[in-house]
């Protein structure tokens, strides 16, 4: 499985102790990028707060080669959508990335993000969730931290996809061999 408190499992742990965990429904998504066609297949399980750990085990041993598993925004609690908020950086420089962030988002609500090196960039998650007019908010908010005309610090072409499909999703695993390795956590200063 992951290391609990390096890999962004541990986001989601946050999240079940902070609710009713026989309340909360999380999707995780396994997908795999065609070679023809180049488009992404992708099959999104639904698991429980309560057996989490034991179902993403169970998807991460049933991974076929090539395949990833993702975590995706969209959670069910008591019938509720609801959004973990989630970044995907394309500058390879955290510090870049965060000055760039604090001057959209402000000091206090990128504080509330868990920054991850996923490989070439950086992921966050916030260990909350928010309504689903929140998270469409919160994803035009990110397309602002790109200048224009500047070196871009959010991957724009992520966050299209993301409203296109009505869910955010970051990748967990490090199986297809197009990635550098599985994220893990990063401390980061915000002051």
């Amino acid at each position: 499985m992951f290391d609990c408190q390096e890999h962004p499992y541990a986001v989601v742990s946050e999240i079940i102790t902070a609710n009713e965990a026989n309340r909360i429904r999380f999707s995780l998504a396994r997908y795999a990028r065609d070679p023809v066609t180049r488009a992404y297949r992708r099959k999104v399980t639904w698991v429980g707060g309560t057996s989490f750990a034991i179902e993403a085990a169970e998807l991460l041993s049933g991974l076929d080669q090539g395949e990833e598993l993702s975590l995706q925004s969209a959670t069910i609690v008591n019938g509720r959508l609801m959004h973990i908020p989630m970044i995907d950086f394309e500058h390879p420089d955290l510090q870049t990335c965060l000055n760039r962030c604090v001057k959209v988002l402000g000091i206090d609500e990128l504080s509330r993000y868990i920054f991850f090196r996923s490989g070439r960039s950086y992921h966050a998650y916030q260990a909350r969730l928010i309504s689903s007019n929140c998270w469409y908010a919160q994803m035009g908010k990110l397309l602002l931290v790109n200048a224009r005309g500047g070196e871009p610090v959010i991957d724009a072409r992520w966050i299209g996809h993301r409203l296109a499909s009505g869910a955010a999703a970051l990748r967990w695993t490090c199986n297809s061999g197009r990635y550098l390795t599985e994220p893990h956590r990063v401390d980061v200063c915000l002051t």
